[in-house]
């Protein structure tokens, strides 16, 4: 409920107590580190996913992607390096774990990830995003925009299409996205983008007044290494 009406720093204070009574519950451990990032206690963040890496257990996002967001990129290489040898069939894990390679400069080892990702069968839309990704860390934005006009992006999709807009380095078209949400009734569902480092919450009057009310300060904005264009 604190969440939900954007009391993020109570969000953060119960969801805590919450995984000092239930230390394995991976669903708190993954609310809190979100909620830790949301309001830029990184620290926070990256302590409670150390903890829910060390338990071994599968389940959401895997901890090597909220590391990342954490602004540990070294660490979640580590991670995601150590998840995915002991879980070579696990899609999600390979998937994220693309990403983070490629945020560390591993474009070879990201590579022969990719090749398992787009195979036929796999998830389509994840198999673009994967392409456009390790084509624009190759140099190659002409391969990312080709793969990009294939896509059909609707509003139900709009965190795929402001994430493939901002990897092509076409910032003021994905910041225009978001504009309709910044408003009372959707601010709920704009905070959710609070988990990107690329994420400029002063390009949104209404969500960066409710961080302020609450004393919320963001880290500095760390954007994708190997995105298409500068941001």
């Amino acid at each position: 409920l604190a969440a939900s009406r954007l009391r993020l720093r109570e969000a953060q204070r119960l969801m805590r107590r919450v995984v000092e009574e239930h230390p394995n519950d991976m669903e708190a451990l993954e609310a809190l580190a979100i909620w830790s990032i949301h309001i830029g206690d990184l620290a926070a963040a990256r302590d409670v996913t150390e903890q829910r890496a060390s338990t071994g257990l599968l389940g959401g996002t895997p901890p090597a992607n909220h590391m990342l967001f954490a602004h540990a990129p070294e660490r979640a290489a580590e991670l995601g390096r150590e998840a995915v040898a002991r879980h070579p069939d696990h899609m999600e894990i390979v998937y994220q774990t693309h990403r983070v390679l490629l945020w560390v400069g591993d474009v070879e080892g990201a590579s022969r990830l990719a090749a398992r990702l787009t195979l036929p069968g796999e998830n389509e839309g994840r198999a673009a995003i994967v392409a456009m990704r390790q084509a624009c860390a190759e140099g190659d934005p002409g391969r990312a925009e080709a793969v990009f006009r294939t896509l059909t992006l609707g509003d139900d999709d709009l965190a795929g299409h402001w994430l493939l807009l901002k990897l092509l380095g076409r910032n003021a078209e994905a910041d225009a996205l978001l504009e309709r949400l910044d408003w009372p009734e959707s601010l709920y569902s704009l905070s959710a983008w609070l988990i990107y480092p690329y994420f400029d919450v002063t390009l949104y009057p209404q969500l960066a007044a409710v961080l302020a009310a609450q004393g919320v300060e963001r880290p500095p904005l760390a954007f994708e290494p190997y995105r298409c264009a500068a941001a």
